[in-house]
């Protein structure tokens, strides 16, 4: 309930509460009329009087109360949100902070329904004017977290739920919203126990961030168990959600285990349900590569560079692309990609695994030494890096070293198929 609405309440409460004491006092004084002195029926005409005047001024207060700009706006904005307009609900909070700048309870609204309508940086900013004037609000430290997630700005968007976690431990939004801040920094165990105390809130998206977690761990028949838990789930609901993350995540998994027709089949299901499902397309350029399909896996490249997507997935069709040179032994066109790659994202494991893989291929043993150090620093669970190192050390003639590092890609599923 919002403070509005209590505030209502208390009013409606305080004059009914009035109204009846009124009511008593009436009928004490008819019953104690004949039986009274005029002094105290006197008094207890005063006693009535103050009862009287203290219900007017409880409905003057009520009223009052009820026309308060925060009020009328709030009532508007609920009106809009049960309609599921949310540019109207928006435009109804920023015309009652116009009158009244300092409402709280308006800069919470506003920056929540900045959120659907993907208007990240407004968000920021009406949940900095918010916690400048509340600084321990959970609800707007939670969605400056999940703006800061969608701007890119994942230290920041796990430092405000981290915040709100410590305020309140229970408040699961905060959980989901570090959760994938952690998963996009790779701090896959986090991420993992985030979505273990987000669980309670039967969310699909819970569900994505934590497969996709432990499918970056290479834990695959575990996170192939929580996409299919959401799945049936979901068709058990009938929901009339859009599930194409949940089909990229499961195709994601499927490419992991190297069941590369399974996740082909679930990229085009998740493109079918959601024509601009960005990642579906980025995921099976990687797919066709691994069923050694070269040919489709260049035609989804070309088509990504007609598509313009987002810069926060450009690094993995570059890699792909490498791969495909390689593939075709066009070794200037990899080097090529690789370094403009490698410029772009310096920090991307798999991109270091590329340049670490070609140095290796030009007998540049420390420089591709080098690049792979970076590579599973970067991201320890990288089963390509730890087999690309294997290969590094074994022509170095560092034999244990080699054996180590060839366990681990093992013992991570790995079967190597670049070359």
């Amino acid at each position: 309930m919002t403070s509005a609405a209590s505030s209502q309440t208390r009013s409606i409460l305080f004059a009914l509460a009035l109204t009846h004491a009124l009511v008593v006092a009436q009928a004490v004084h008819a019953q104690s009329a004949s039986t009274s002195n005029s002094d105290f029926s006197s008094s207890l005409d005063l006693i009535s009087w103050f009862i009287f005047f203290g219900l007017i001024g409880s409905v003057i207060y009520y009223v009052v109360t009820y026309m308060r700009p925060e009020n009328v706006a709030l009532r508007k904005f609920n009106e809009s949100v049960k309609q599921k307009n949310f540019t109207e609900a928006l435009n109804h909070c920023e015309e009652g902070l116009i009158r009244d700048p300092n409402s709280v309870n308006l800069l919470v609204n506003a920056s929540a329904m900045c959120i659907p309508l993907k208007e990240f940086e407004k968000t920021l900013h009406y949940c900095d004017r918010g916690l400048a004037l509340t600084p321990r609000n959970v609800n707007l430290l939670c969605n400056r977290s999940a703006a800061n997630n969608n701007l890119s700005r994942f230290a920041e968007a796990e430092q405000d739920a981290t915040k709100a976690i410590s305020i309140d431990s229970k408040l699961q939004p905060a959980y989901l919203n570090r959760a994938f801040a952690y998963l996009v920094q790779r701090k896959y165990k986090e991420a993992v126990a985030d979505c273990n105390q987000a669980q309670s809130i039967n969310m699909l998206d819970v569900d994505i961030i934590h497969a996709e977690a432990l499918n970056s761990m290479n834990r695959f028949d575990e996170a192939m168990k929580i996409c299919q838990s959401a799945m049936s789930r979901m068709e058990s609901q009938s929901a009339d959600a859009d599930l194409s993350g949940l089909y990229v995540t499961r195709g994601n998994i499927n490419h992991g285990m190297r069941k590369s027709k399974e996740a082909i089949a679930d990229f085009d299901e998740a493109i079918r349900i959601n024509p601009r499902c960005e990642p579906a397309y980025v995921n099976r350029s990687g797919s066709y590569l691994m069923l050694g399909d070269i040919k489709k896996a260049q035609d989804e490249l070309d088509n990504l560079n007609r598509m313009k997507i987002s810069e926060s997935l450009r690094a993995y069709p570059m890699y792909t692309q490498i791969r495909v040179y390689i593939k075709q032994n066009q070794w200037d066109k990899a080097w090529k990609e690789a370094s403009m790659a490698l410029e772009k994202y310096p920090n991307s494991p798999i991109v270091n695994a590329m340049v670490a893989f070609l140095n290796l291929h030009n007998q540049k043993l420390e420089l591709a030494l080098e690049h792979i150090n970076k590579t599973i620093e970067l991201d320890s669970y990288s089963r390509e890096g730890h087999y690309i190192r294997h290969q590094i050390y074994d022509a170095m003639n560092e034999k244990d070293k080699a054996q180590a590092d060839k366990k681990i890609a093992s013992d991570f599923g790995y079967v190597p198929y670049l070359i």
